[in-house]
């Protein structure tokens, strides 16, 4: 079983537009999305799923990007313009900020080490299903103390109608008082899918310290 470690967003790519200049207004758009390599003449492929479903839609970037040693594909925190002033249109883009966000698949199997944990809450910003994937935008208490981070398949759902994925926040042991973090994390549903290929839906479920609902129904958009 493998949990993640939470990753700082870290600059990969920046550039600053002139202020000042007068002339069309170029829109900027944020989006999670899969770095799929740079291509023969060095640019970066990129490829998203809009909100809701639909065709994939795919963008080459103007420069291309170095992960290291990641492996393919890795999720993505992109800001970028294009032509064309429309968010979901799939081109070249030129990117402004490019970072990896943390990234993991679901765990099918539970582990009772979860359960002699202690839970802490996460504060709920956003959570999207997005193609293969579950995006969310949240806060985490930040600690050195060691933490069991993930998104795993509750046990004896994962044959159900609707299964329960439980994202995971839980100590080893109780962290002293701090400030949150912002975090982008993307968890691919692959495992899942293979497992229920006709999934349509899922409940995410969380100790939500934002909102009163720690349970929300997705629709998954393929």
């Amino acid at each position: 079983m493998r949990f993640l470690t939470l990753l700082s967003v870290c600059l990969l790519l920046a550039a600053c537009r002139p202020e000042g200049v007068d002339g069309p207004v170029s829109y900027t758009f944020s989006r999670i999305v899969s770095f799929l390599g740079n291509d023969e003449a060095g640019r970066a492929m990129l490829e998203f799923v809009p909100q809701g479903g639909g065709d994939a839609v795919r963008l080459s970037a103007t420069s291309g990007l170095d992960t290291g040693d990641r492996e393919l594909p890795v999720r993505m925190l992109i800001r970028y313009t294009n032509d064309t002033n429309e968010a979901d249109a799939s081109g070249p883009v030129t990117l402004l900020y490019a970072a990896a966000v943390t990234q993991g698949e679901v765990i099918l199997e539970w582990s009772d080490r979860i359960d002699r944990q202690l839970p802490a809450p996460v504060y709920l910003y956003s959570v999207a299903p997005a193609g293969e994937y579950i995006d969310l935008r949240i806060g985490l208490q930040y600690t050195k103390v060691k933490r069991t981070f993930g998104l795993a398949v509750v046990p004896g759902t994962l044959d159900s109608e609707v299964p329960v994925l439980c994202l995971v926040n839980n100590f080893d042991k109780e962290p002293a008082p701090s400030f949150d973090r912002t975090y982008y994390c993307s968890f691919s549903l692959r495992p899942l899918l293979e497992a229920r290929p006709d999934l349509t839906k899922v409940i995410f479920r969380l100790d939500n310290s934002n909102l009163p609902d720690d349970e929300f129904e997705l629709t998954l958009a393929r």
